[in-house]
This record gives structure tokens, sequence and C-alpha cells, in this order.
């Protein structure tokens, strides 16, 4: 059993321990949208800046995928020439995101490290990913190791429930990829959503946080830690 220090991050280094990487506990602790890093010694990660308005289209597929599985489709080693692809990509996507170019995402999600190996079990993978681009999202790729695939795209005001269908195109993409999914004979559902900017919360404490005239806010409405 291991002590839970403050100051050190000490929750992300046990998750990021547990899981061998801080993708998911990062953004699932901090919010927002995370890379990290381990230095030999621990976990280290930052948060990149989202731009106003990300919407994301999640199409979910009605068969599971064990992760176990997927990662065993990716080979060991990779040539020169797809590591510097996927380097490359990796830093002008960062740039996208924190700029808010949105409309250079497109290349930046262009893989070769695990896609065109993890496509071999995920029939619907390509087709979807096509069908996504070709309806005018920002970019499309695999979500993790899969079966789901993710789709970046904006509104004139970021928020599905404040604007008019004219100021969007999320249906138009959405309906495009349960087509693609459909011809390649699998069925599944279309979700949209927007990144977190906030991530685990603590809804109360015993005892509390607050100390006196120092008060601590927690969740969505006003309610004392």
């Amino acid at each position: 059993q291991r002590r839970v220090h403050g100051g050190s991050e000490a929750l992300l280094q046990i998750a990021a321990d547990v899981e061998g990487h801080p993708d998911n506990v990062a953004p699932a602790m901090y919010g927002g949208i995370q890379v990290g890093i381990h230095d030999g010694k621990r976990w280290t990660t930052e948060r990149v800046p989202t731009p106003p308005g990300l919407q994301c289209l999640i199409f979910v597929p009605d068969f599971p995928l064990e992760t176990t599985k997927s990662r065993g489709l990716v080979p060991q080693t990779i040539s020169q020439k797809d590591a510097v692809h996927n380097i490359a990509r990796v830093a002008m996507m960062v740039t996208c995101l924190a700029s808010g170019n949105l409309k250079q995402l497109r290349d930046t999600m262009d893989d070769r490290l695990h896609q065109p190996y993890r496509a071999t079990v995920i029939p619907h993978l390509n087709a979807v990913i096509e069908a996504g681009l070709a309806a005018g999202a920002y970019g499309v790729c695999l979500s993790g190791a899969g079966p789901s695939v993710l789709a970046l795209t904006s509104g004139a005001k970021g928020d599905v429930f404040v604007q008019h269908q004219k100021e969007r195109n999320d249906l138009e993409i959405a309906n495009s990829m349960l087509t693609a999914a459909l011809a390649s004979g699998v069925k599944g559902r279309i979700f949209v959503t927007h990144p977190a900017e906030r991530g685990a919360q603590i809804l109360s404490g015993d005892p509390s946080f607050s100390c006196g005239s120092v008060v601590h806010y927690g969740g969505g409405t006003w309610k004392e830690l």
C-alpha cells in the first residue's frame, strides 16, 4: 500500500503507474487536454489549451475490443520514416490546439504507428475516418486503442444547445460516419460532447476544508467544503 503525500502529484503517479501511461488519468484528474511523459523517475503532465467551441463526435460501435488485444497488434519496432512522420504531427497538433487553428488538424491526425495495424480488427475504421473528413470534420482518428472513432469539429458558439443548425455541422458529420460504419457491417451510436475543463472534484469533506473566514467552494453549485 502506498501512502499519498501532497505536493508531488502523488495520485497521478499512482494511477499512471497502474495503467502504464497518463493519457486517461491526467485528463480525468485535471480536466482539459493533457500531454504527459515519464522522465525515468516520475510522471509529468501539462495542459494544452482547449480551442473555443471545440466539439467531439465519438462513434461507439456495438462491439467491444479488449485493450490488451489491440495493444498486441502494434509492432515493437518502427521505421525512422514513420517515427518522424508521427513526431512532426504531434508537434503540429499541439501548436494547432494552442493557437486555435483547427483547420490544420486534418493532417496532424494522420497516423502511421498504430491505426494501420489496429484497422485489421476494426473493420469500420478507415471508412468512418474518410466519411467524417469528407463531411467537414477538422480531423478524425481512432480513439485510443479503439474501437471507437473520434472526430473533431466546432460551431459558431461551441455549444450545440445555443446554435442554429446552419451554424454547425455535427449532425452531417455524425450521419456520414454512421452511414459509413453501416456500410462496413458495423452498427453503433454517435455521442456529441466536448472536452471537460474540470477534472475530478471533491464534493464534500469531513473534516471540512474550510476554516473560519476561509471558505472553499466545490461542485457545480455553491457548496462549502
